[in-house]
């Protein structure tokens, strides 16, 4: 009767502690997306002035800035999903990656403060998202491993938990730049 009631207590700790680590490391993915989601508007809110100052200043690339205007409005929907908006923040990254890609194509346009202070904030901003999107990635790791291994699978199964989806890179952000295929004169 004793052994019973022991086996008992530690089936009901051990499904005390797994639920408790799934709802904790789901609560991390959560915070992770938000800080990732407050840098992208950080982004979001930042690129316009920025945009608009070059604008002023140059006329190249006219097209890529206006993709970039268009993505970046884009992103801004709240009601997103997670997927769409992942995919659509790496289409904006892709593109700002383009006019950094240019800049250093054309070292006259370097001088022009403008063009510096896009560069600098470009690069700060995206060194930014690329820390909260490794945050919300090992978040989404740790809470995966979490939900999968077991005892807390059985526990993960009963909660209704499912996967979440990392933050990846498009394909195009993997293969090599051709500055001389993107930027033809």
């Amino acid at each position: 009767m004793v052994f019973l009631v022991l086996i008992l207590l530690v089936i009901g700790f051990v499904i005390f502690v797994s639920y408790n680590s799934i709802i904790i490391k789901r609560n991390a993915v959560e915070k992770a997306y938000s800080t990732l989601d407050a840098v992208l508007k950080k982004r979001y809110d930042m690129l316009p002035n920025v945009v608009a100052s070059v604008q002023q200043a140059m006329t190249f690339e006219g097209t890529t800035l206006e993709k970039i205007v268009s993505l970046r409005n884009a992103t801004s929907t709240t009601n997103l999903q997670s997927d769409d908006r992942i995919q659509q923040e790496n289409e904006l990254s892709s593109l700002l990656s383009k006019v950094l890609v240019t800049v250093e194509r054309y070292p006259d346009l370097k001088s022009n403060s403008t063009i510096t202070n896009l560069q600098r904030t470009i690069l700060d901003i995206e060194e930014q998202i690329a820390n909260a999107r490794d945050y919300y990635n090992n978040n989404v790791l740790a809470y995966n491993n979490q939900i999968e291994t077991i005892p807390s699978t059985w526990v993960a199964k009963e909660m209704g938990a499912t996967r979440k989806n990392y933050f990846e890179s498009v394909a195009s952000e993997r293969e090599n730049v051709s500055v001389k295929d993107l930027f033809k004169e």
